[in-house]
């Protein structure tokens, strides 16, 4: 693979220590770092998107699934006392506005 020298510009070896046309010394510390941080980067990356997608090598398995247990119906005559208190509240709310008593409320 042929780079550019940083001095003329001229393609040379990646391998070279020197430019053949101007003999300007050629870096190879350069390319080792970005070799380096590509390698870095790419193994980060590839970490992430493991994390980030929950890929899990070991697979779960599901719970059984299992019907809630029933909730017993209340009795009806459970209900017949509110309903009648109800009933009851109602009458005398009628009674009262029947007979013309006012609230004592003061809002």
């Amino acid at each position: 693979m042929l780079i550019k020298c940083k001095e003329c510009g001229g393609h040379i070896s990646k391998k070279a220590v020197v430019c053949p046309k101007c003999g300007a010394k050629q870096s190879q510390l350069n390319m080792m770092m970005l070799a380096v941080v590509l390698a870095g980067i790419a193994v980060a990356v590839a970490a992430g998107k493991t994390v980030v997608a929950g890929d899990d090598p070991v697979e779960k398995p599901t719970p059984p699934q299992t019907a809630a247990p029933a909730v017993p119906a209340a009795p009806a005559a459970q209900d017949a006392p509110i309903a009648s208190e109800n009933k009851e509240i109602k009458d005398f709310v009628q009674a009262t506005k029947d007979a013309g008593v006012k609230s004592t409320d003061s809002h």
